[in-house]
């Protein structure tokens, strides 16, 4: 039986082979050469750095029964990508078919009924902007670029989880295309032990068109980052775990380590300065919320609150800012620049002595020296480089700027 890597290895493909798909298909096949070609074989993950044959970036089911069936005729493993945000890159390939459903991004709010139809390859922001005016939303993790079916196949946790259970816990149906190319609908009635697999065992059972979500009633919440220093971590995560125990099904929220962006409402001396922080969310009524956020302020000195009344969508998206790895690199260029110094002075020190009675502390200097080197001139020659998979600061700052507007909080910094 073949591997995996067999069956996707180099020239798996032929031109016939993928020009047969691109008729076959309403949805446009992107090959190495193409001038989307780059833009469309990135992931959220800049880490991952692969090269499909071809990517059909399906407009409809018909497009994805076709290429499932193209790829079962060809003997290949296609990779299949939502929003692209699977960490070690299940959603591309090198040398082999992409079905990219990123076009299908489509979202049918019914505001009476409280569900919603979206498309497989629809986003959480695309999600949210939706069920938003409506004053509706389902849990969908807690950044807005996320793909709604990989999340909701991997179960799905949210800053609505306590209070409304995972994103598969809402799912009322879903169409799928199985490996064989048959459409099917999965739900309680209808293909009952697809429908459980479905709703948090991965990926592995077929390819989701659309879904069907209950939508519950959050719009306004009180929510957002609270940073504390970095060294009262521990104490900061020590309370969180005991308080959220013991707090409301109304109260969620997740505590993490966060660089500071340099972001015209961020204080200048804390630009790139890592904090702890928890990320707060209260979804019952916006004017309980200072009220119920108040033992989280007073759980240790606070060195930015940024948390308030803010819309669902803003709280979702607050953190699809990341910066991007010249960014960082910038920021900490200066020690960069000091751990090349150490490293030329730690290559002096091992070829002055490198015959002498101690060469073992020589070889280790100069091996030390190298991978100092090597570091260094990757991450400088990086500084360019305008992808991580990350959205890029200027992206950032807009969107931060309009939660500080949302939040009624200054723009910009005094002094």
């Amino acid at each position: 039986m073949a591997t995996v890597q067999e069956r996707v290895s180099v020239g798996s493909l032929s031109d016939e082979q993928v020009d047969s798909l691109a008729a076959s298909v309403r949805g446009a096949t992107i090959q190495p050469g193409d001038e989307q070609y780059e833009a469309a074989r990135q992931i959220y993950n800049g880490m991952i750095d692969r090269r499909p044959r071809a990517i059909v970036q399906a407009v409809d089911a018909a497009d994805v029964v076709t290429a499932v069936n193209f790829a079962r005729e060809q003997g290949i493993y296609p990779s299949v990508r939502g929003g692209g945000h699977n960490v070690v890159g299940f959603s591309t390939n090198d040398d082999g078919l992409v079905i990219d459903l990123s076009p299908m991004r489509n979202v049918y709010v019914d505001a009476k009924n409280k569900t919603a139809r979206v498309m497989g390859g629809a986003t959480w922001g695309d999600f949210d902007h939706a069920a938003h005016p409506y004053g509706l939303a389902a849990p969908g993790g807690i950044i807005s670029t996320t793909g709604v079916s990989g999340l909701t196949l991997g179960g799905g946790v949210g800053y609505l989880t306590r209070q409304y259970g995972l994103s598969c816990d809402n799912v009322i149906s879903a169409d799928l295309v199985t490996a064989d190319g048959k459409f099917v609908t999965a739900s309680e009635n209808e293909n009952a032990d697809l429908f459980w697999a479905i709703r948090g065992g991965g990926g592995n059972f077929g390819i989701v068109t659309s879904w069907e979500f209950k939508l519950r009633p959050v719009g306004m919440v009180y929510g957002g980052p609270i940073f504390f220093p970095v060294e009262k971590g521990p104490e900061i995560l020590a309370f969180f775990r005991e308080f959220i125990e013991t707090a409301p099904p109304e109260m969620s929220g997740f505590f993490g380590y966060h660089i500071a962006p340099p972001a015209p409402f961020v204080p200048e001396h804390l630009h790139g300065v890592t904090a702890s922080a928890l990320v707060m969310c209260y979804t019952g009524p916006v004017e309980k919320g200072e009220e119920a956020m108040r033992a989280v302020r007073a759980a240790g000195p606070v060195a930015l609150d940024l948390c308030g009344p803010i819309p669902f969508p803003a709280l979702n998206s607050m953190f699809d800012m990341a910066t991007t790895r010249n960014e960082i690199a910038r920021m900490h260029l200066p020690w960069l620049i000091l751990l090349l110094l150490c490293g030329v002075a730690m290559l002096s020190a091992g070829l002055a002595g490198y015959g002498g009675a101690d060469r073992p502390h020589r070889v280790i200097h100069t091996i030390v020296f190298i991978v100092v080197i090597t570091v260094t001139v990757f991450v400088i020659l990086d500084l360019e480089n305008p992808r991580i998979g990350l959205i890029r600061l200027d992206a950032a700052d807009s969107v931060l700027l309009d939660l500080r507007q949302s939040m009624n909080l200054p723009t910009t910094t005094p002094g």
